[in-house]
């Protein structure tokens, strides 16, 4: 049984490292710019959106699917691994015949080139995401952080080395390192399944995959939607408003998701033990630790809403202190992105993937509309509350789903209180934007009281613990 202790560890750690990813982007950003052109650096950031583009169909997002096979194929766990792993695989090698094949259509060599780099980055970053997965769910807390963390660091430092001391490698100083970086590690753990699991048959092969296959093909829908649902605003901005505001939306879009950083590293801890619980039907726990996790998800979002604003203006110069009033609804439209992920445990949990993608592909219809009402008329700010109300409107789908997956957990007021104090938060950050003394004061206040509901109710920790 996992102590309170091993659980905090756990959640400070997934915490350090997904901050340390963050940091590592923030703080090596000065040198890139400094070292790169703009239109070189346009290019890393265009072949990064392809990577991940293009990753969701080499992965299959198999990822998906090893908090399920993890239960259901306990013992075997490895060889489906390496069964997933090798279908990915066949699909890179298909995919890089292709490029080669019509090669002579396309006259550039460097996009050959690139779109070579960005398939082979995708398909070792889907085996790097398979690994996560079965390090979330078994708890190896330790080595997860480190490999969350350590690819993202070398390339990096590798990438700033490679360009402060040959100027002239240009955007090929950045893709090249995180290429090579994924490509050694993905390949380690690619070769290590392969080498140590025992030959299949050919009935369990095709067991794994369509067990496989059930469930993450209509996560490909799910992610594509995700893709387009993070980026239609900006390009919408760019369309109707101009590249400036799209750049002071992009810097507040940012800032505010920060909040997801903290709640992934939460939900890394909560998603093994929500599994275990689940499978032994301990709904009443599941309630009581649910109910306790969630008010701590939206404690971290009302001191986000006071505190934002001040964090905004140390990171970014004062061109870009315009995006204070955006990042307000970003932030709750992050804290809504937490909310709905404990409806799609439920979801994931039974197997009814095709819903996620359904309410994934109706939110973002739903933004897209929002957004082309919103931005004419009140610019990134518009797109800002449309990405609230999708987010909104994602989640309301999701509960009700969820809901008749499952009518003992997760009572609809479990949600609505915490909702219903941040949601006012939300209106009176907003309304003292300008009052930084007052909201950190607020903050303050909040921390404190929080603290001494956490001792008060001590022994309802030790139970949930327990």
């Amino acid at each position: 049984m996992q102590t309170c202790n091993s659980l905090f560890k756990a959640t400070t750690l997934y915490i350090i490292g997904s901050f340390f990813n963050k940091a590592i982007a923030l703080l090596l950003l000065p040198f890139f710019t400094a070292l790169l052109s703009t239109s070189s650096y346009g290019i890393v950031s265009t072949y990064t959106s392809w990577v991940n583009i293009v990753g969701i169909l080499v992965s299959v997002q198999f990822g998906y699917t090893i908090r399920n096979a993890i239960v259901d194929f306990k013992s075997e766990i490895n060889e489906y691994i390496n069964c997933i792993n090798i279908f990915c695989f066949i699909i890179y090698i298909i995919l890089l015949g292709i490029l080669f094949t019509t090669k002579t259509i396309i006259s550039n060599n460097d996009i050959i080139i690139l779109t070579a780099f960005c398939l082979t980055q995708s398909f070792f970053n889907a085996v790097i995401n398979v690994e996560l997965q079965k390090q979330m769910m078994q708890f190896e807390y330790i080595k997860r952080t480190c490999l969350l963390s350590l690819p993202n660091l070398l390339s990096a430092v590798i990438g700033v080395g490679i360009l402060y001391y040959n100027r002239s490698a240009d955007y090929w100083g950045r893709i090249i390192p995180m290429v090579v970086v994924y490509s050694f590690i993905g390949g380690y753990y690619f070769l290590s399944y392969n080498i140590s699991t025992k030959n299949m048959s050919i009935h369990k092969i095709k067991e794994y995959l369509r067990y496989a296959l059930t469930l993450s093909l209509p996560l490909i829908l799910h992610g594509l939607a995700s893709v387009v649902l993070s980026n239609i605003d900006k390009t919408m901005i760019n369309y109707y408003i101009s590249s400036s505001e799209t750049g002071i939306y992009s810097v507040a879009y940012t800032m505010g998701m920060v909040l997801l950083a903290v709640t992934s590293a939460m939900e890394s801890v909560w998603i093994p033990w929500f599994t275990k619980k689940m499978k032994e039907e301990q709904y009443d726990t599941i309630n009581i630790a649910g109910g306790f996790y969630i008010k701590i998800g939206s404690l971290i979002c009302v001191i986000a809403l006071l505190c934002m604003p001040e964090i905004l203006k140390m990171f970014a110069s004062k061109p870009y202190w315009q995006g204070i009033r955006i990042i307000f609804p970003i932030i709750f439209a992050s804290y809504t992105i937490f909310l709905f992920t404990i409806c799609a445990n439920i979801e994931c949990y039974y197997k009814s993937t095709k819903h996620i993608a359904v309410n994934t592909f109706v939110a973002c219809i739903c933004n897209v509309l929002l957004n082309a009402i919103l931005i004419p008329k009140y610019a990134a700010l518009g797109a800002a509350y449309a990405t609230m109300i999708s987010y909104l409107i994602s989640f309301s789908m999701h509960y009700r789903y969820s809901k008749n997956l499952n009518k003992n957990i997760f009572p609809i007021n479990i949600y609505l209180k915490p909702m219903t104090i941040t949601l006012t938060f939300f209106i009176v950050a907003d309304y003292l934007r300008y009052t930084s003394l007052i909201r950190w004061g607020i903050a303050g206040v909040i921390l404190i009281i929080f603290l001494l509901y956490i001792y008060k109710y001590k022994n309802l920790v030790k139970a949930i613990r327990e």
